[in-house]
């Protein structure tokens, strides 16, 4: 997770993005939009749509945009993805009360479907406290690492919320990089760290075995852009082989990290380039060796 420019919500264009009917407290002045910070991040409806997910407590009024003097901890987002394509729409609130009962609402009125996500409690320049909260939402068609996040802090006697909807668009898969029809044979190699060698685990001529490995591989999600640290890479890797009866190369190859981040990459016969998949979000890779009955090697 790192910090990227914010992006505020610019005369409306944003969907979401509205002023509310309230006016903002006269000690609340919006600042000016400066248009070059907004330059690293992309505005997209997709992200202002689920930043209207977010349930303002009781009483908060909506600002058109960030406060003038606004506190360094929220001239950004508090966390955000490392990928490309990050979507982000923002918007800004003015409530009563403190932070921690700003957050305590936050806490219990998550949008419908998202699991609680990070959280950063910090003090900024000042000695400025900010609360931050998130939640995070399931993947959607093209869309992952689907965010709402909030940071209050302490501003002009009252508490001041930045909210954030994130997401990045990964798109979609092509049909060029699915399983062709015709697979008949499927063949499951494995390498470990220990064992550079690629190891049979198992061929499988079944039909129906065949027709649920495909299925589990054509819906593996798309790779999100970007870089990413992968914590706990042993090494090694599974690889699947599928081979049409008229086929002696694969006419589709996948080849999956086994540790760390699990990110894979396949080939076929009709795609111009490997395509980028992520097998760790749907536990591709622990499903189809169970299916197969087959263990990964050790070491």
């Amino acid at each position: 997770m790192r910090a990227l420019v914010p992006v505020f919500c610019v005369g409306g264009l944003l969907a979401g993005c509205a002023s509310s009917p309230s006016s903002p407290p006269p000690s609340l002045s919006v600042r000016p939009t400066d248009v070059g910070r907004t330059a690293p991040v992309v505005a997209g409806n997709a992200a202002a749509q689920l930043l209207a997910d977010f349930l303002p407590p009781p009483g908060a009024v909506r600002l058109s945009g960030e406060p003038s003097g606004a506190p360094r901890p929220v001239d950004r987002p508090a966390m955000s993805p490392t990928a490309d394509q990050l979507q982000i729409a923002t918007s800004w609130w003015s409530v009563t009360g403190t932070p921690e009962q700003a957050q305590t609402w936050f806490a219990a009125h998550g949008p419908a479907g998202s699991t609680p996500g990070g959280s950063a409690d910090g003090t900024g320049v000042g000695g400025v406290v900010a609360l931050t909260r998130s939640f995070t939402l399931p993947d959607q068609a093209g869309y992952q690492e689907r965010t709402l996040m909030m940071t209050a802090v302490a501003f002009h006697r009252a508490t001041l919320l930045r909210v954030d909807a994130m997401e990045v668009h990964v798109g979609v898969r092509s049909a060029h990089d699915r399983i062709p029809a015709g697979v008949v044979r499927l063949v499951v190699r494995a390498t470990t760290a220990a064992a550079p060698e690629s190891v049979v685990l198992r061929t499988v001529t079944d039909a129906g075995t065949i027709r649920q490995v495909a299925a589990m591989t054509d819906a593996l999600p798309l790779l999100a852009p970007g870089v990413r640290n992968c914590p706990n890479d042993r090494g090694g890797t599974l690889r699947l082989d599928f081979y049409t009866a008229a086929s002696t190369a694969p006419a589709a190859s996948l080849i999956a990290a086994h540790s760390g981040c699990q990110t894979a990459t396949i080939t076929t016969t009709e795609a111009f380039a490997p395509t980028n998949l992520n097998t760790a979000t749907t536990d591709y890779q622990a499903r189809v060796l169970a299916l197969l009955q087959v263990t990964f090697p050790a070491g």
